[in-house]
């Protein structure tokens, strides 16, 4: 029987966003489960609640080895439910471009109501400051994971003004993809709202899901 695999999109998407990831693992012999969850409804504690029941809906807390794969505010979730339910049965997790440490864009973005308009309370806790859920989390992790940062942007505003010129994917600097505790990170030439699709990322996802670390030794800091 292959490895079970969870899939956690980002903030403003639906599952469907992670159509391709979830084909190409199927297809390398995992069992997936692409999760929808509504991430514009609710904040992030509320919203890592309604993931873990359906992780226990459909008995995934039960299976011996259960690994993830997260993009951007599902790696967040992700935390949160690692940090309230102690799940105990954890494999191996990937997160690409996860806000581990907050973006800047939210810090800017929440003095106008158009954030909250249009994502909802999850994104007004993704800052770096005190007020984000960054900040209030533990600051290492405790299950093997793998990091995946981009450093292509299709948003020049946001990458200039909002996050200083720093590497970034157009949302989230790298520095603030790492956290504590990973157990591998690299970077690849991706932009934050698509970086799930490339073949690339895919077989650097294979890998770690299969032996824990990645599978090329460039790129990685």
């Amino acid at each position: 029987m292959g490895k079970y695999v969870v899939l956690l999109h980002g903030l403003g998407r639906t599952n469907t966003a992670m159509e391709k990831m979830e084909r190409f693992l199927s297809e390398s012999g995992f069992i997936v489960y692409n999760l929808h969850y509504p991430s514009t409804k609710h904040k992030i504690n509320k919203l890592a609640d309604l993931v873990y029941k359906m992780l226990e809906e459909k008995k995934l807390t039960e299976v011996k080895e259960l690994n993830f794969v997260t993009h951007s505010l599902g790696g967040i979730i992700l935390r949160v439910i690692a940090e309230k339910h102690h799940l105990r049965n954890w494999g191996h997790v990937v997160m690409l471009a996860p806000p581990n440490k907050g973006s800047q864009v939210v810090d800017y973005m929440r003095k106008t109501p158009l954030l909250y308009w249009v994502l909802g309370p999850a994104a007004l806790e993704l800052g770096t400051d005190s007020q984000g859920i960054a900040q209030k989390l533990p600051q290492r992790v405790d299950f093997s994971l793998g990091v995946i940062a981009g450093t292509s942007s299709i948003n020049r505003i946001f990458s200039r003004f909002f996050l200083k010129g720093k590497k970034n994917d157009g949302k989230v600097t790298v520095e603030n993809t790492k956290i504590e505790g990973m157990k591998d990170f690299i970077t690849v030439e991706e932009n934050h709202t698509f970086i799930m699709n490339s073949s690339k990322v895919q077989k650097h996802v294979f890998s770690f899901l299969k032996t824990g670390h990645f599978a090329s030794e460039s790129n990685k800091h």
